[in-house]
Order: C-alpha cells, then structure tokens, then sequence
C-alpha cells in the first residue's frame, strides 16, 4: 500500500520558489513518512544496547569461510576466529564470501553518492525531493544532504568528483549554502537483478546464513530483517523467507 498524499502546504511551497530563485512551485506532501537526522548515532545506540545484552564486537577484514569441525572458521586479515554459525550481511562484498559455497550471487554496487553542507538552513523538517533536478535534499542534525545518481562503475573504481561538484552547484541553485569543499561520500549499495534481498541459509553448509541487497533502504528494514534472521538462526518458527533465497538465481 503506497502512502496518502495530499498537496504540499502553499507557505512551504512559496519558501522552496523564493529559495531557488524560480517563478512557480508545485509540490506533493507525504505525511506519513520519516526519516532519521544521524545515521551514525542510530549504528551507537544499536552497539550499546547490543554490547547490554552481551554482545562482544571484533573488528577484521573477513577474507573467507571454511567449515570447521564444530561449526564455522572465519579468516581474516587479523586471525581467524571460530563460531557456530555466522550470517554474511557484507552488503555489496557479499558475493565474494559465498560463491565459494556454490551459490550464485549477480550482485551489482550501485554506488551513491552524497555531500553535506554544515551549517545550511532547511526549509523544512522533512526530505524535499526536487524531481525537475533530479535531487534528495534531506535535513540532518547540524546539516543538510544531498543526494542523487546511481552509478554502476565497479565496487574498486575511484570516486568521480564531477559528481560530488554537481551535488554542491545543484545545493546552491536551490538557495541553500554550500561551500566547494563540503564533506561528500560515495559508497557502494548491493543490488541483485529482481531488486529483492537475499536472505537464507545454506544446504550443504548449515552454519551458513546470509542476509544482504537491501538496495537503499537497509535502515528501513534492518528491524524486520534482524528479526526475521534470528528466528532462522535461532530454529524458531521459520519465517517465510523463500522468495529471497539465492537459489532463485540457480
């Protein structure tokens, strides 16, 4: 079901023209959607609670799987380190850890790019999407984003920084302040041919789970996700996840 809209308030609208510079604006309102203004203290707030219940973290590069005799060895740059089962949530390096299991992974990295400008006024307390310039204005704790393209490129090539230079000229048009050397990102985001996710568990190696591909809102559905695969992990009652198995792809 897709979310009510209704027009977007004529005060909001007369704000986002005089802001660009433009003779008219038009605009739809979606009132029940959210957005989060610090992605970073989403990821503490989720570690701490994690570390509450007991959860120890270790940080490596993982290189590769092998099955082990009492569940799972995971090499990685730092050692390798033993578990009873381990799920790969590796986003779009993902592929590399399960093809060897015989999977078939046609996992692409849609890569995405972003700047911040600090200090920038939002016009409003919510995500304004300029669909005639093709570009996400969002309004974060200190700072506003902007976002747009998806760019198939490789998961190593280097940034292109015509694009992070668009993104500040294009923040500017629209009459908010953003200086040429505001901080920007690009990042690959995994994404498989139907646009679904991949979650399961392995046949031939049952300590084997996976859950990745959630193209561009891997934040919107990390609740459903986390909790879906700790049913499976865990043998509760299976939730119904195979429309997502991999196999699909066989």
């Amino acid at each position: 079901m897709s979310s009510p809209t209704c027009p977007a308030p004529a005060e909001f609208l007369e704000s986002v023209r005089a802001a660009a510079g433009h003779e008219r604006a038009a605009g739809l309102f979606f009132p029940r959607c959210a957005h989060v203004t610090d992605p970073l203290e989403v990821v503490r707030a989720l570690a701490q609670a994690a570390a509450q219940l007991g959860v120890r973290f270790e940080c490596d590069e993982v290189r590769a799987l092998r099955a082990a005799a009492d569940g799972v060895e995971i090499v990685g740059n730092g050692g390798t380190h033993k578990a009873a089962a381990v799920v790969v949530c590796a986003g779009a390096w993902s592929a590399a850890l399960l093809t060897p299991f015989g999977f078939k992974v046609p996992l692409e990295a849609a890569r995405g790019y972003h700047v911040q400008a600090p200090g920038a006024r939002a016009l409003v307390d919510a995500p304004i999407l300029y669909t005639d310039q093709d570009i996400l204005v969002t309004p974060m704790s200190g700072r506003v984003r902007a976002t747009s393209f998806m760019e198939f490129a490789g998961i190593d090539a280097p940034p292109d920084p015509a694009k992070g230079a668009w993104l500040r000229a294009s923040l500017r048009l629209l009459g908010y302040e953003c200086g040429d050397t505001s901080p920007g990102w690009m990042g690959p985001r995994p994404v498989l041919p139907d646009y679904l996710p991949a979650i399961g568990q392995a046949r031939d190696a049952p300590w084997l789970y996976y859950a990745f591909a959630h193209q561009h809102i891997g934040l919107t559905l990390s609740a459903v996700n986390a909790r879906a695969v700790a049913d499976l992990v865990a043998g509760r009652k299976r939730p119904d996840l195979d429309g997502f198995d991999l196999r699909r792809f066989s």
